[in-house]
């Protein structure tokens, strides 16, 4: 049981660390690069940003809120509206993500083991779906520390991501 709460503990900082990690990376890009399309990308890195926060809210963050506190709804503070600056999805980022460790933090250890469907996969665990949103967000930022890359083999620049 030590080792499973070592590796919740570990798996809770690294999920906490996400959204600085975001302003870091994102803070990197020159304004007009946020905006160019990136093959790697799909899309460019405001489209990305957009659509982590967008996943996060409507996915992860829902299912996270029913398994630990079923009886309260999440404020939703709204999707983004094109054009939004990257600097307001990054806060409403970091405010999710904040609002979710708050309700992962104050439940009772059983509520790891509780299950809701995904539509796809069937019924999952909480952890799962803290993984998950974990793993997505990794995702992300390695796109986009990759888009930051190709742009400096490119341009001939290292900044040091």
């Amino acid at each position: 049981m030590k080792e499973l709460l070592d590796y919740r503990r570990r798996m809770l900082a690294r999920f906490a660390s996400i959204p600085g990690e975001l302003e870091r990376v994102v803070g990197w890009f020159a304004p007009e690069e946020l905006n160019l399309y990136r093959e790697s990308l799909g899309g460019s890195p405001y489209e990305l940003l957009a659509q982590l926060y967008e996943t996060e809210r409507k996915t992860f963050a829902a299912q996270l809120e029913a398994l630990v506190v079923p009886q309260r709804r999440l404020q939703d503070s709204g999707g983004i509206r094109g054009g939004s600056p990257v600097h307001d999805i990054l806060e409403k980022y970091r405010a999710l993500r904040v609002q979710e460790l708050e309700w992962i933090q104050e439940m009772p250890v059983d509520v790891w083991n509780r299950s809701s469907r995904h539509p796809a996969w069937g019924r999952r665990t909480l952890q799962w779906w803290v993984e998950s949103s974990l793993a997505h967000a990794e995702a992300c930022l390695k796109q986009l520390k990759a888009a930051l890359d190709n742009l400096d083999s490119r341009e001939g620049a290292n900044r040091n991501v």
